[in-house]
This record gives C-alpha cells, sequence and structure tokens, in this order.
C-alpha cells in the first residue's frame, strides 16, 4: 500500500520492549516521491503514546466515579433502609464501571465487623476487622494483602478503604477495587473520601431517624400507661398545665361530669378548666369560683 503511494496517519498499535512490556505507539507514514511521482522510499513518525492513554483512561475513570458519586447521593436522599441503601450502593459504584468491585462491612455492638453489602466479587466475601483512619491504597493485593480473605480477587488491581464515619461516630468501611493506574492520583482519593463521607451521612441521618421513631414510640407507650394507671383509679383526676389547659383525666372524672350534666367532652383534654369555671352560673357559679382560687 505504502509503495503504491498510499499512507496513514496516527494509527494506533500495540508494540514490545526488549524487556517484555507492552506499550501503545501512535504510527504515521507518507511516501517520498521522486521528480517523476514515482514511490522512492516511505516516511515514518513513530510516538510513544503511553501517557496520552493513562491521560484518557484517568479521565474515563474519574467520569464513572462522579457518575457513581452522583447516583448515590441520589439515592441516599430517598432510601431509608440502611441494607438496601449498602446493597444498592455497591451495585452502582460497580454498575457506572467506576470500580472493580465494591464491599462495605459495618460494626456491630461489640466493635466487631460484619459484612453488610458487596458487589462485583462474585461468591462474597467475610469479615474485616480493623479501624481505618484514612484512605488506605494497597498496590499490590498478593503482597499487601496475602492474608485476606478477598486477595483472590481483582489480583491486578490496586484497593482503596476508609471509614464510613459522622460526627466521630464510626459505621463501617467501605472497600473498592480500582486500577492501580488510577489509585494514587490525589483527585480519585478525595472523590473516594468525598463518597464515604456522604454515606457515613446518610447513615448518621437514617440512624437519628430510627432512634426518633423508638423515642416517640416509648413516649406514647408511657402516655399510654400512664392513661391506664389513673383510670384504675376511683378518685375523678384532671391535671391541667399552669394556664389551665387539661392535659389529662381519667375515667372517673368523666362519668363524674356525665353524671352531673355535663359533657365530658366540655371538661376533657385541650379545654382550659379555668373558663370553665369563671363560666359557670346559677347555684354552681360560688364553689366553681372558689375550687378556681384554691387551683390559683
Amino acid at each position: 500500500e505504502i509503495m503504491r503511494g498510499k499512507g496513514f496517519a496516527n494509527k494506533e498499535l500495540t508494540r514490545q520492549r526488549k524487556d517484555g512490556t507492552r506499550f501503545p505507539l501512535s504510527l504515521s507514514v507518507a511516501p517520498i516521491r521522486d521528480d517523476d511521482g514515482v514511490v522512492a522510499g516511505i516516511m515514518a513518525a513513530a510516538e510513544d503514546i503511553t501517557e496520552r492513554k493513562q491521560a484518557e483512561k484517568r479521565e474515563r475513570h474519574l467520569t464513572d466515579v462522579l457518575r457513581a458519586i452522583r447516583n448515590v447521593n441520589q439515592l441516599i436522599t430517598h432510601e431509608k433502609d440502611p441494607d438496601a441503601l449498602l446493597r444498592a450502593t455497591c451495585e452502582i459504584l460497580t454498575a457506572t464501571r467506576g470500580y472493580q468491585s465494591a464491599w462495605i462491612g459495618l460494626r456491630d455492638a461489640q466493635g466487631g465487623m460484619r459484612p453488610a453489602a458487596e458487589s462485583g466479587l462474585e461468591g462474597g466475601f467475610d469479615a474485616v476487622r480493623t479501624q481505618l483512619e484514612r484512605v488506605v491504597i494497597m498496590h499490590d493485593t498478593t503482597i499487601t494483602c496475602v492474608a485476606c480473605p478477598l486477595a483472590y480477587a481483582h489480583r491486578d488491581t490496586a484497593a482503596l478503604a476508609s471509614a464510613l464515619r459522622h460526627e466521630g461516630r464510626e459505621y463501617g468501611v467501605l472497600v473498592v477495587a480500582l486500577s492501580a493506574q488510577v489509585a494514587d492520583d490525589p483527585q480519585e482519593q478525595s472523590l473516594f473520601l468525598e463518597l464515604t463521607q456522604d454515606i457515613g451521612y446518610a447513615l448518621h441521618g437514617i440512624e437519628a431517624e430510627q432512634q426518633r421513631l423508638k423515642a416517640e414510640e416509648a413516649l406514647r407507650e408511657n402516655e399510654r400507661f400512664a392513661g391506664a394507671t389513673i383510670d384504675a383509679l376511683s378518685a375523678h383526676l384532671c391535671v391541667l398545665d399552669e394556664e389551665g389547659t387539661i392535659l389529662s383525666v381519667n375515667r372517673a372524672w368523666r362519668e363524674f361530669a356525665e353524671a352531673n350534666g355535663v359533657h365530658p367532652d366540655d371538661v376533657s383534654e385541650n379545654v382550659n378548666y379555668f373558663r370553665v369555671c369563671e363560666a359557670a352560673s346559677g347555684d354552681d357559679r360560688d364553689c366553681a369560683l372558689r375550687f378556681l382560687d384554691g387551683i390559683r
């Protein structure tokens, strides 16, 4: 083709160095013609494009990670079940091709670590018992992770790991596998740390909401118990606040009101009893006002 006068530009090839490593090459070739237009030779230019390919790979990877973070943040806004949140998070991190695998372990009440969610590991994972204070980089899992039960997975990759925490509370750890070429990238580490902080914030919010609901249920249970207790008493009981508003009455109080021609709803919760006494008329007025003075 070249000798017939056809050249090409920027054709990407893969070649092998003397040490056996392979690298990407950009090759351009053009014919050299003599004065009669006959191809007398060729001119070639070759360029090692390893750095360019690495830069392109880095940009694609960071784009995938940013997409994953965006999707996780959207998930956080509506998913309030912690187990479902963590499962979906791991799936998102691998579905966008940002990471080759992802797993999350949560701390239990005894301070240990239990497996909570994973994606991309093909067979599950065991607990990892270590407290991580920062992003941890493992370049060669066959060396640094030889004792890890997950060392079999993605042996040719690096890994990032960081704690999931918020306001001093540590909830667990997120570990992802990724290309070793991007693991040292400061922007990669910054994005990963942001991701773990977002997950920690979400777990904190879910925990706070669960505690609020438990507290409300405990309060309702206490109120039910208190109501049942005063209803069991034969005395006529009425609890007022400082402004005279009725907070609670018992069954004996309601029955007494009804027996004396007063509708129970007129002297029950949320009614201002001071005003009821002040509005009394007839033979009952003097007694009601004295009773009111005694209360005040």
